[in-house]
């Protein structure tokens, strides 16, 4: 590359090096050292004389004025030449806004230049993918924000929904004192504990309205309303009070149940040993795998 005609050019397939200084056949990666180079004798010499004659030039290299006083950009002059070279290499100073100074410094890039200018337009650019990016993340983070707020929202709703729509409910001591329990549900329960709890339940449940039931399912944890502390707020993940109270009665009414449809169990050995096998059952405590399958079974009809 020729700038004003003098020392920037392509370097050609010298691909190694980024900076080269055509009029001086000189190389270099550093653009330090193209600086020092700029302020030497040999290439202020052969930047001002070509075939033999004097080329006058402004700025950083120097001129000669009207009274052939060497001069440089910096504004001292000198009466020869060889004292405009010594100064040269001292001076700071840097020439601006002239056709050269736009390409001073080239860089190689896939057999091209890379101008001051261009350089300036990839940064501006990368700039703003960096703030594009910083925008997508800020979108992020507040949906996480309304995510958390939606949160909180819906667990105020349940809460209120409890204490407004569900305040007359029924506790799930008064719901248990109340259970229907046929003879079909006393005989299942030898048989098959968890379904027989869960028919006595779903089945009895159908005699209350939704705000009028004694607990509700919603997000995997369980609201039961207590007779003494009322609706449970906070929501209990196991559900225990339901199997507890509702066994607890089962256990009283069981009996009570078979011998009022089968008198003669005392002398019918066959329905003697079913009431035994019933009473096992009924009077002992739910393992905890059969409770989560009742509770399980249970989520669907009580869901809100």
């Amino acid at each position: 590359m020729v700038t004003n005609g003098n020392y920037l050019g392509n370097l050609g397939q010298k691909k190694a090096e980024n900076y080269y200084c055509k009029c001086c056949d000189y190389t270099t990666s550093y653009e330090s050292k193209m600086k020092r180079h700029f302020k030497t004798k040999k290439h202020n010499d052969n930047h001002m004389v070509t075939n033999g004659n004097y080329l006058g030039r402004k700025g950083r290299k120097g001129r000669e004025n009207a009274n052939n006083k060497w001069e440089c950009g910096c504004g001292k002059s000198y009466k020869y030449k060889s004292g405009l070279s010594r100064h040269k290499t001292i001076c700071t100073f840097i020439e601006e806004d002239t056709e050269g100074a736009r390409c001073l410094l080239i860089k190689k890039e896939n057999n091209g230049v890379v101008c001051k200018d261009e350089i300036i337009m990839k940064l501006l650019e990368q700039n703003a993918e960096l703030m594009k990016k910083l925008e997508n993340t800020t979108t992020i983070n507040g949906n996480n924000n309304n995510m958390n707020m939606n949160s909180n929202n819906t667990n105020f709703n349940i809460q209120l929904y409890l204490n407004e729509n569900c305040k007359n409910a029924t506790s799930i001591q008064d719901f248990a004192r109340q259970l229907k329990i046929t003879m079909r549900d006393v005989s299942l329960l030898k048989d098959n504990e968890p379904k027989a709890i869960t028919n006595i339940i779903t089945k009895n449940l159908k005699d209350y309205t939704t705000s009028e039931r004694p607990f509700h399912h919603h997000k995997e944890k369980w609201y039961i309303k207590d007779d003494k502390q009322g609706w449970d707020n906070k929501g209990d993940n196991k559900g225990e009070k339901i199997i507890k109270n509702v066994k607890n009665q089962l256990s009283k009414t069981a009996s009570i149940v078979f011998i009022k449809n089968n008198p003669n169990f005392l002398k019918d050995d066959k329905q003697g040993t079913a009431y035994a096998e019933t009473m096992v059952v009924a009077m002992k405590d739910v393992n905890k795998k059969d409770s989560k399958k009742v509770l399980k079974s249970l989520k669907d009809e009580c869901s809100v």
